[in-house]
């Protein structure tokens, strides 16, 4: 497995979320039953804004490498700086070792009573991208408790600093094929279809 640097994405759309491994059933006595599965994977389906020829020679390189199901790419959400409570102070520190399925977190080393979070934010802890489902504001010590999705996947280790200015989600392509538009006068217009490698 190789990772692929990529271009800068700059995008017409962006749609980014979880995708889950739920499905829902009908049963016989007309009641919906949720079978649940632990998947949950990010998914990524971007429009890159059309370019010239001569701007569009990296991506045309990174595709045709991705196109290499075991090839891998780190995607960080354009225009995400961190938290929207434009903490800055530093990244909160997971306070105790966590388990796989763990849904939220203690953590320290932040500033005292500051707004740490909002939900919605996005971090990364272990390498695993999540985002933040409750405000989350520190006490009087630099203490707080992070909730979040999707569950860990992993353990986690005490004292692992979280990365909140520039979390990323290591992804791969769905296809193994790398494409793009050409359009007249040589414009490129180029898809990007990914799920989160795990």
């Amino acid at each position: 497995m190789a990772t692929i640097t990529i271009p800068t994405i700059l995008a017409h759309t962006i749609k980014f979320g979880l995708r889950r491994g739920q499905r829902l059933v009908e049963m016989l006595t007309q009641r919906d039953v949720v079978k649940d599965s632990d998947v949950a994977l990010w998914a990524l389906n971007a429009d890159i804004a059309i370019m010239t020829e001569s701007d569009a020679l990296a991506w045309r390189s990174a595709l045709a490498q991705l196109s290499q199901l075991e090839n891998v790419f780190s995607f960080t959400l354009p225009y995400y700086t961190g938290p929207v409570t434009e903490y800055a102070g530093a990244a909160p520190v997971v306070n105790g070792a966590l388990v796989a399925g763990a849904l939220h977190f203690k953590a320290d080393g932040v500033t005292a009573n500051a707004n740490i979070f909002k939900r919605g934010d996005y971090f990364t802890v272990n390498s695993e991208f999540k985002i933040v489902t409750r405000d989350a504001n520190s006490d009087n010590d630099g203490n707080l408790v992070v909730h979040f999705e999707p569950k860990l996947r992993g353990a986690v280790s005490d004292n692992t600093v979280t990365v909140i200015d520039t979390p990323a989600v290591l992804m791969k392509m769905k296809q193994p094929a790398g494409g793009w538009h050409i359009r007249p006068r040589k414009f490129h217009k180029i898809n990007l279809d990914a799920i989160e490698s795990i």
